[in-house]
C-alpha cells in the first residue's frame, strides 16, 4: 500500500494477535520537505539533535523516525510526538 505523506496513515488502532506479523516499508525517495517538517515536528529532542550528527543519511533518519512513531501510535493509542524511547550505549 502507498500512502501519501505525512497524512496519518492510520484511521483506527491496529491489532495484532499471536499468528501475525505487520510489515511497514516507506519509500524514502517520496519523503518530501514538508514530510520532513511534518516528521520532525513529532520527534523528540534528543531525536532531533542526533540528526546533526549526521554526514549522510539525515533525511532516511529522519523518515524512519516518522514511520516508527506513527506505527507504534497506532498500535498502542499513544499520540506519536508522546512516545518516549530510552536509549542506551548499545
Amino acid at each position: 500500500m502507498l500512502y501519501d505523506l505525512p497524512q496519518p496513515i492510520f484511521s483506527s488502532p491496529c491489532n495484532l494477535d499471536s499468528q501475525q506479523v505487520h510489515l511497514w516499508l516507506l519509500d524514502v525517495r517520496r519523503f518530501s520537505p514538508d514530510h520532513k517538517r511534518a516528521a520532525q515536528e513529532l520527534m523528540s529532542e534528543a531525536e532531533q539533535a542526533h540528526t546533526h550528527k549526521f554526514v549522510r543519511g539525515k533525511e532516511s533518519y529522519i523518515a524512519c523516525r516518522w514511520l516508527l512513531r506513527t506505527s507504534l501510535a497506532r498500535y498502542t493509542g499513544i499520540a506519536a510526538a508522546a512516545l518516549d524511547f530510552a536509549r542506551t550505549d548499545k
